[in-house]
């Protein structure tokens, strides 16, 4: 039995053809079930769909992923063919897609696009479709399938959760889908002669649209598996090369334009770009020759897009990201700009007659300018203007922007002052008049792409609520309220029965135990842990089962001390939402706090030394032996190490006391630091017998290197609340930074000497 899933929306105008095509394909049909599964459509869909098909379904608008997952569901057959409400099949199509099917090793199977449509925009579309063909005909197996003309096993389709749903719209989805199959080893081939038909863009506008999205997504896709980045069946090497190319091409025209560099460089780098569009004038001039002349500008265009389009992927990331600061951050600059020429340009022209002559060049403001610049980004950073997920009007931001500016201008004319640069006081005032509308109005227009982006699925976090009281009620509130923020709550979990969900909008989905499998079927991003009556254990342990789901968890608590360096506190609540996420610490973060440590620890070591071995020389005076306390710890990876402290008699003296005030007896463990088996900040080293005696998400602490202090030592103090030392040192792992560990450093000598002198 075969199932066709064809997911709809809107789609009235193309969807009879579409089941028409189905009802003269060559297999019987009662071999076969068509499924249309409505996505939200206020059209006649539905309808339409109802006089074809063999089931018809509606669902509130959640996305093609979503409605082919629906439908996949529903499905009755071992084999799932998907194709979308715009293709008509060939008569043959169902035939010769399954067809491949009969040898148990193919898990799926792809079939191929053409079209009947005569623009240039489309035609040169199916000309790229022909080069991929070509490609993937020299592969025995091949790692992708397309939704459009697609079988599937529905057993491997469901072992690996169907389509993502955090692709909002037909968009890659079903690359991810082909790469988490291919992971698994699943055989997959291409069909040839399995053609649908299909409407591609008929505009170069909608055209270039499209590949920017395409590549926009693909980013997304590439970092999950980024071994796909490097190469893949269906995508053309050459390509990634153009991508990259015509944007550089343009940087380099630009340069050459200032008067930077020869022109001959960007001119070389167009000849290069030229070279590699030949493979593709050549499959063009076999299938559509009159379309030759048109591939190098054509090809320009769709490398600039792509590369727009992977440039912004990359950047905006759901967890971190850095799209929307990029882009406001050069709002802000062009603004300065701008305010600047224009300012200068009013003092000196329209000006000159009503006040003195203005002795200075503009080359005397240009010097200063990037200094300028760099103050005034620092002062907006510093005043949280480039965040992302604010909720904010358009009088907020006027605000802020004119608080930012005054502040950097205050700055700024102090250090002018202190460096006696002479500038004049009209043209500061003419600035300040115009580069506050400027910046505010550039801004609006980034907040305006931001929330276009938005409407396309940029950024957006589908989220699971844990809990129901009062705190997850706040939140899930918040959370329709302000869509713009990028937040869309999915479920609800708790223990609690159904009935006890804080919104109606957002339905009760399962219980705690369940969250990894309920983060995995229903596409989470993130999840928000909203009961204060959750154990620390059991709040460990989700984000722990987080973790195995590729999901992130935050803590939505009261505010702690550390908030500022080691939290992301939102504007969802008045609380404080702690990340407990894995650490995004990465190679060079640890290169340089293994080098820091180093140099601490050696310097600490020069200049304490000769006390502690004066202090040895004492103890071995009085007979106390012995000198050194050599204790066993376990390290990073489970690794075994020793590390020494000086002896301090329980008789303490007055001597003896304050070498234990000072830590002065722990200058010996120093020594492990500069091993590399310890670091100065980490969770609390711990011996071999309670190690082995610990559950096992206690020992998710043996990931990074025990520390001479840490949040175990700072807590105690009362700095970040109640909690047990490895409850401390759990949220330092979720949350490592080197200002963390600077702040934990400046902390532990009040708190050393606190916690010793109460000893």
């Amino acid at each position: 039995m075969i199932s066709v899933v064809i997911p709809a929306f809107n789609a009235s105008a193309t969807i009879e053809a579409t089941l028409r095509a189905l009802q003269g394909q060559t297999l019987p049909r009662d071999s076969f079930e068509v499924i249309v599964v409505d996505d939200g459509s206020t059209d006649s869909t539905t309808a339409i769909a109802g006089r074809f098909a063999d089931r018809v379904v509606s669902q509130e608008r959640a996305g093609p992923a979503a409605a082919r997952n629906h439908g996949a569901r529903l499905a009755r057959g071992d084999i799932l063919v998907f194709t979308d409400s715009d293709c008509e099949a060939d008569p043959e199509w169902l035939a010769r897609l399954t067809t491949p099917m009969s040898d148990p090793e193919v898990v799926a199977v792809k079939g191929a696009y053409r079209t009947r449509q005569r623009r240039v925009a489309a035609r040169f579309a199916q000309v790229e479709f022909e080069e991929r063909y070509r490609r993937l005909r020299g592969y025995h197996r091949i790692d992708f399938v397309d939704s459009y003309s697609a079988a599937i096993r529905a057993e491997s389709f469901r072992s690996v959760g169907g389509f993502d749903l955090r692709f909002p719209k037909a968009n890659n989805e079903d690359v991810d889908l082909s790469y988490k199959l291919a992971a698994r080893g699943a055989g997959m081939v291409f069909a040839p002669d399995a053609i649908v038909y299909h409407r591609h863009p008929n505009s170069v506008r909608r055209y270039l649209r499209t590949k920017f999205l395409r590549a926009y997504w693909r980013a997304m896709v590439y970092r999950r598996h980024p071994a796909k980045l490097l190469a893949d069946s269906y995508t053309p090497q050459l390509l990634k090369i153009q991508a990259a190319l015509a944007p550089l091409t343009c940087l380099l025209g630009a340069g050459a334009a200032a008067g930077m560099i020869p022109w001959l460089i960007p001119a070389a780098a167009g000849a290069v770009f030229a070279i590699t569009t030949l493979p593709l004038m050549a499959v063009t001039a076999h299938s559509d020759r009159p379309l030759v002349p048109l591939v190098l500008p054509l090809a320009i265009g769709r490398a600039l897009a792509l590369g727009a389009g992977g440039a912004a992927g990359a950047l905006a990331h759901r967890e971190r990201d850095r799209l929307i600061p990029a882009l406001l951050v050069a709002a802000d600059s062009l603004a300065v700009l701008a305010a600047f020429v224009l300012a200068f340009l009013a003092r000196t022209r329209l000006m000159a007659d009503a006040l003195t002559p203005f002795a200075h060049g503009i080359d005397v403001y240009l010097r200063p300018l990037p200094v300028v610049l760099c103050l005034w980004l620092a002062a907006f950073a510093y005043l949280n203007l480039y965040a992302v997920r604010v909720h904010t009007t358009p009088f907020v931001e006027f605000i802020r922007v004119a608080r930012g500016s005054v502040f950097s201008l205050l700055v700024i004319m102090s250090l002018s002052f202190l460096a006696k640069f002479d500038y004049s006081r009209v043209l500061v005032l003419l600035y300040f008049i115009l580069v506050v509308p400027l910046t505010v109005s550039l801004r609006s227009a980034v907040r305006l792409l931001q929330h276009r982006l938005l409407l396309h699925g940029y950024r957006t976090s589908r989220c699971l609520i844990v809990g129901t009281g009062e705190t997850a009620r706040d939140l899930v509130d918040r959370m329709l309220r302000y869509p713009s923020l990028g937040y869309t709550p999915v479920g609800i979990v708790s223990e609690l029965p159904p009935d006890t969900v804080p919104h109606e909008e957002v339905p009760w989905v399962g219980r705690p135990e369940n969250i990894s499998g309920l983060a995995l079927t229903l596409g989470v991003d993130e999840v928000f842990i909203s009961d204060p009556s959750l154990a620390p254990v059991e709040t460990m342990a989700l984000a722990l089962a987080c973790d195995a789901a590729g999901t992130s968890c935050k803590v939505v608590s009261r505010p702690t001390p550390l908030d500022a360096t080691s939290s992301e506190v939102t504007s969802l609540t008045n609380l404080s939402i702690l990340d407990l996420s894995r650490p995004r610490f990465g190679p060079v973060q640890e290169a340089i706090k293994t080098t820091f440590d180093g140099l601490v620890a050696s310097i600490v070591l020069l200049a304490f030394a000769p006390l502690a071995i004066l202090y040895g020389v004492s103890l071995a005076i009085r007979s106390i032996r012995p000198l050194l306390i050599t204790e066993e710890r376990v390290g990073k990876g489970g690794h075994h190490f020793t590390t020494t402290r000086l002896t301090i008699p329980a008789s303490a003296c007055f001597i003896d006391r304050c070498v234990r005030r000072i830590g002065l007896d722990r200058v010996p463990r120093l020594m492990a630091v500069l091993r590399g088996d310890m670091s100065l900040v980490g969770p609390r080293g711990e011996s071999p017998d309670k190690i082995a005696a610990a559950p096992h998400w206690e020992r998710v602490l043996l990931e990074v290197r025990p520390g001479l202090t840490g949040l175990w030592l700072v807590g105690r103090t009362g700095d970040v609340g109640g909690g047990s030392d490895v409850e401390h040192d759990f949220f330092y792992l979720r949350n490592r930074s080197l200002l963390l560990d600077v702040v934990i450093i400046l902390r532990s000598i009040p708190a050393l000497w606190k916690t010793r002198t109460t000893a």
